[in-house]
């Protein structure tokens, strides 16, 4: 599936956790350990000697201290991990949608993502969905359990900012759909070429 930790090393440290597209079900939620796109944009805001009021910093950090304790505290709720990196969130979520024969609605007003890091992507003409991440993972999480692990991400430096940002549904398989803020939707597919920038 991509995760950034193997299935086979998540079940030598912790025995009984499974983690794959096929445990994703309908209903299930979708968290974001944190804020969105920082890292990507940093980098090319840099590149482009852009400047803001409020600094773009690297998200870059070890995902481990924060996922294997979610991992071991929420254990079978948890469904499927991996980190959004190359294509950033909107990437990750139609890879699992296509995995997981489902389709999976993101809420525009959930999503976790600075001022800074939106104008950036705003005057660089780039989807912030789309912008690499290093320091985060995204999780589908039972619908039981899932605001629970995201206060649970909150309580660790690393997972401050850590919300519910989606649902999975029984709509068509390998759909993403966008609810916008103003309630509207739009498809949220997967960038390719120049809507994918190399940052590394």
């Amino acid at each position: 599936d991509g995760m950034f930790i193997n299935t086979t090393g998540i079940g030598q440290l912790l025995p009984g956790v499974k983690l794959g597209a096929d445990r994703v079900r309908p209903g299930d939620r979708v968290l974001v350990s944190g804020r969105i796109a920082e890292h990507g944009l940093t980098i090319l805001s840099q590149r482009r000697g852009l400047r803001f009021a409020s600094p773009l910093t690297s998200d870059v950090a070890s995902l481990a201290v924060l996922a294997l304790p979610m991992l071991e505290r929420f254990g079978a709720a948890v469904r499927w991990m991996r980190d959004p990196t190359r294509g950033g969130l909107a990437n990750c979520a139609v890879e699992l949608a296509e995995a997981a024969h489902v389709a999976i609605e993101l809420d525009e007003s959930a999503l976790p993502i600075s001022a800074a890091a939106l104008h950036a992507a705003e005057m660089l003409g780039i989807d912030p969905l789309t912008v690499a991440n290093e320091g985060k993972f995204v999780a589908v999480v039972s619908a039981d359990q899932a605001d629970a692990a995201a206060a649970f991400c909150r309580a660790h430096a690393l997972g401050r900012h850590a919300a519910v940002v989606g649902v999975v549904t029984d709509g068509e398989p390998g759909l993403v759909e966008l609810k916008t803020r103003t309630g509207g939707r739009r498809i949220v597919q997967r960038p390719y070429g120049e809507e994918l920038p190399r940052i590394c």
